[in-house]
């Protein structure tokens, strides 16, 4: 823990999830920031944020989240990985996707119409994903409005 006169931390570390609850003192409001890291082979975001919301309770309704998860293909070649999600991201009718490669893989932004949009430059984008290859394999990283850590 630790604190000054615009910044208090609570980081917190358990065998089920690992993370950081954070108060920034703004101007006209505060910012509280809540980030919760959890290893699992099953999806649980909706887990996770249902736990979120019950411990806000009524004041929830100023929340944005930012949710992403990490998962470990079976393919190397990140190329083709890349265009895959791309297909898919399209057979579903997503807009303005946009790519950029990496050093070691791409990413891309996207507006897929089903999560809450956030500015980027002149348009709206809900979706970010990554390719990217490490030492122990390549990996799809997601996230929703935008992916808010370093990979």
């Amino acid at each position: 823990m630790w604190r000054n006169n615009k910044i208090y931390c609570i980081e917190f570390n358990g065998y089920y999830a690992e993370g950081y609850v954070e108060g920034v003192e703004n101007e006209n409001y505060n910012i509280i920031t809540v980030n919760i890291t959890r290893k699992s082979s099953q999806y649980k975001l909706q887990d996770l944020k249902s736990m979120v919301d019950t411990s806000l309770g009524d004041r929830k309704e100023k929340c944005k989240y930012f949710e992403y998860v990490k998962a470990k293909t079976q393919k190397q070649d990140v190329s083709s990985v890349n265009s895959e999600v791309k297909n898919i991201l399209k057979c579903y009718g997503t807009s303005d996707i946009k790519t950029i490669a990496l050093e070691e893989g791409y990413s891309s932004t996207a507006y897929t119409h089903k999560y809450e949009p956030i500015q980027s430059g002149t348009g709206l984008i809900d979706f970010n994903y990554a390719v990217v290859k490490y030492d122990t394999g390549t990996y799809i990283i997601m996230g929703t409005p935008e992916i808010m850590v370093t990979y």
